[in-house]
Formats: C-alpha cells, structure tokens, sequence
C-alpha cells in the first residue's frame, strides 16, 4: 500500500480527533490490523478505503489528495501562541474537519432532548 494514503488516513483522523480504535471497531478489525493501515504495511481494497472515507466524513479522493501542509500550518515561536496559515482553497474541508465532532454532539443532544420530551408528555 502506499504509505502515503495510511499517512493521509491518520492525519485526517487526528484532525477528527478519533482513536485508532474507534476507526478499527467502525471497520470491523481489530486496532493492530488498523494500524498497519495508517503505517502502509497493507494494501486497502476501494471498499475498505470507502468505508474509512465514511468514518471520517469525506471521500476517497479527499484522502487520496490530502495534503497537511495545504491545510493549516502552525508556526510556534518561543512557547508563544502560533501564527495559522490557510490556502484557501481547503478552508471550506478545514472548517467542515473542525465543526464535525460538533455538529455530532449537537444531532446527539437533540436526539436525548426528543427522548425526554416524549417521557415528559407520557407522563402527563
């Protein structure tokens, strides 16, 4: 497998902020098999990498094309706060990496609300 595409796989699922076993449960493998994804040492079927592609919200081809140094880069100077740099043409995939995890806790708040809501006018 290219290493490339297992680093691109683990970058974008850091980005996310997922665990390597999160991503191995969703794929059905363990967490060592899933690993040796992320460090190229197999070779992913189009449909493995389709399924990655859903677990981390995107596509195949945002993965294949991938690039973090197109992304954002962090520039630490002396322990102080970093200047961000951003092409812009990825501020759109930046910001959707950045707001998923929060647009998922809102759908589950919204669901638990439904929940207790249908409790509440049971009980009435």
């Amino acid at each position: 497998m290219d290493k490339h595409l297992g680093y691109n796989i683990r970058k974008m699922r850091e980005l996310k902020g997922y665990k390597q076993e999160y991503m191995a449960e969703g794929l059905g493998i363990g967490q060592t098999s899933y690993s040796d994804i992320e460090s190229g040492k197999v070779k992913l079927t189009v449909n493995r990498l389709k399924k990655i592609a859903e677990l981390l919200d995107t596509t195949p081809q945002a993965i294949e094309e991938f690039n973090d140094k197109n992304f954002f880069h962090i520039i630490n100077h002396q322990g102080n706060a970093g200047q961000i740099t951003i092409n812009n043409s990825s501020l759109e995939e930046l910001a959707k990496v950045l707001t998923e995890p929060y647009r998922q806790q809102l759908a589950s708040k919204d669901e638990q609300i439904q929940f207790l809501q249908s409790l509440l006018k049971k009980a009435e």
